[in-house]
């Protein structure tokens, strides 16, 4: 552990049961934001296909038969216009991509009227 007084405490897992509530209670009565930060993004978990994906497929969800995710630094994936994970559920291919290849933007059409593509569009302005 160190002489501290910091330390590291890993966890490969969430106990939402607890945090969830703690987080809300801390938002409500301080008025404290428990998961934000105020510096910009420096990883990204875009998304790889797991078999050979084709033009007029819908991928599925996070866990499911149709793609995976990897990390990367943040600004290689703005670069390479890779699908980040959070977008990639019920995207349809535009484009054939091999297994074990990396979806980008441009392999897929997007649900435009999603809150969470309109959400991704707004923080890629503030990038």
């Amino acid at each position: 552990m160190g002489p501290g007084p910091n330390w590291v405490l890993f966890r490969p897992y969430h106990l939402t049961s607890i945090e969830t509530p703690l987080s809300v209670a801390k938002a409500v009565l301080y008025e404290e934001t428990t998961i934000a930060t105020t510096q910009p993004p420096v990883a990204e978990t875009f998304a790889v296909a797991k078999r050979k994906l084709h033009t007029g497929e819908a991928l599925d969800t996070i866990g499911g038969f149709t793609f995976y995710g990897l990390i990367e630094r943040a600004d290689v994936c703005r670069e390479e216009r890779l699908l980040p994970v959070g977008l990639a559920a019920g995207a349809v291919m535009v484009h054939d991509v091999d297994e074990d290849q990396p979806i980008t933007y441009d392999d897929v059409q997007l649900d435009e009227s999603t809150t969470i593509l309109n959400l991704r569009r707004m923080q890629d302005k503030l990038a």
